[in-house]
């Protein structure tokens, strides 16, 4: 997976077994994370927020469709953001920025 989350944590371990019910717990975690801090995803100041996009990132690509529809409002939200950033250059900068997670995004909604 995409993740530069440690290979070798709990949540990695959850996914190499398919445990379902812990991957629920994890990926409600992981959402609800980004979305109450979605003003510090989007913020100026960087503090490496693409990490808590690409766990959602990571739970969204579960082949459990019930699980991976957990971050639906997430992306909802995200997009929603970066759609309403001023100044219009900033809205660039962030959406550039956040680009590699947005194509993967991508890929896993067409699979």
């Amino acid at each position: 997976k995409g993740s530069t989350a440690n290979d070798d944590g709990p949540f990695r371990r959850a996914l190499a077994d398919e445990d379902e019910d812990l991957l629920r717990g994890y990926c409600r975690t992981f959402t609800e994370m980004g979305e109450s801090y979605m003003s510090l995803i989007v913020s100026h100041e960087e503090m490496e927020q693409e990490r808590l996009v690409d766990l959602v990132l990571d739970c969204a690509e579960i082949p459990d469709k019930e699980i991976a529809n957990i971050t639906l409002h997430f992306w909802y939200r995200f997009v929603s953001w970066l759609e309403s950033l001023e100044p219009m250059e900033y809205r660039y900068h962030t959406i550039d920025h956040y680009a590699p997670q947005l194509l993967r995004l991508l890929s896993i909604c067409t699979l």
